[in-house]
């Protein structure tokens, strides 16, 4: 009869699908201690930057990573730079982004360390 369907074919049983580790993404990569993010963020080229401005910018992924409450992702590191920058507004002419940023957190930790001092000394018996 020539209007009958013919019966579906069956296919084989999909193999089960396992887990396999995947290779870190590139948001793990590092030149000289920095995260190549952190470097993409502040426009920096990697083949002229110097050693102090290399300094600058461990410090200033330091700093972001101790402000994260959350575990210390790339992601959680750009948003509290990211954060920081807008409340300080735009660098100086001829400043970049990051010595200014870097300046902040500077002042910012001596001011921490006098707070400590002062309030050791509040605290002392001897005073």
């Amino acid at each position: 009869m020539p209007g009958l369907a013919k019966s579906a074919e069956t296919l084989p049983a999909a193999a089960p699908v396992t887990a396999v580790a995947q290779p870190q993404g590139i948001a793990t990569y590092q030149w000289e201690g920095v995260p190549l993010d952190v470097m993409r963020h502040f426009q920096v080229p990697l083949e002229s930057i110097p050693t102090k401005d290399i300094e600058m910018l461990k410090d200033i992924t330091e700093w972001a990573k101790s402000k994260t409450s959350d575990e210390p992702s790339i992601g959680n590191i750009l948003q509290q730079i990211s954060k920081i920058q807008r409340e300080l507004g735009s660098p100086e002419l001829n400043q970049k982004a990051y010595a200014k940023v870097h300046q902040f957190i500077k002042l910012q930790k001596t001011i921490d360390e006098m707070r400590k001092r002062q309030d050791s000394m509040r605290s002392s018996p001897w005073l």
